[in-house]
């Protein structure tokens, strides 16, 4: 379980107003990032998270209110031909883009909590793209079970990249 810092988050209070040129988390890259954030009587509020990513944008919103018991999360976003490196591989041009649309609740003291309370709407659209092939199997199945996947499929065909034309994610 990863515990969440609530207690600071009663204890802290300020706001944010941040712009950036540009983040990098990851492999991912944004441009132009704008977020607007609160934080006050125990209750962060982001009222604002835009960004460019190497192609459209995504502009979000989101509540953790650790001054109720159970602690409740809410979050909205949407992307329009969002492309942020993830699924490209790095400086390449022929970059995946996607959409994304968001709107989930939960509520817990901790992440397994909250993720075993989540519910709400997530729709994702990614479109073309190419992936490193051993990344692939890490994104779809971790670590342990990319490397059970890896060697039951002789996974290694050569190849440094894997096309995705279309990927469904069923989540329950």
């Amino acid at each position: 379980d990863v515990t969440l810092p609530l207690g600071l988050l009663r204890a802290v209070e300020g706001a944010l107003d941040l712009h950036a040129e540009g983040l990098e988390l990851g492999e991912m890259r944004f441009r132009d990032l704008d977020l607007r954030a609160t934080l006050e009587g125990g209750r962060l509020e982001i009222d604002r998270l835009a960004a460019r990513g190497l192609a459209g944008h995504i502009e979000a919103r989101g509540s953790l209110d650790a001054s109720v018991a159970p602690p409740r999360l809410h979050t909205e976003a949407a992307a329009r031909g969002l492309a942020v490196g993830l699924f490209s591989a790095p400086d390449d041009d022929d970059f995946s883009r996607g959409d994304l649309d968001l709107d989930l609740q939960a509520q817990g003291e901790d992440l397994r909590e909250l993720f075993a309370s989540l519910e709400g709407v997530l729709l994702l659209d990614v479109r073309g793209g190419r992936l490193q092939s051993d990344r692939l199997e890490r994104i779809l199945l971790g670590d342990f079970f990319g490397e059970i996947f890896s060697t039951v499929t002789s996974g290694d065909d050569g190849r440094e990249y894997t096309e995705i034309d279309c990927a469904i994610f069923p989540l329950r």
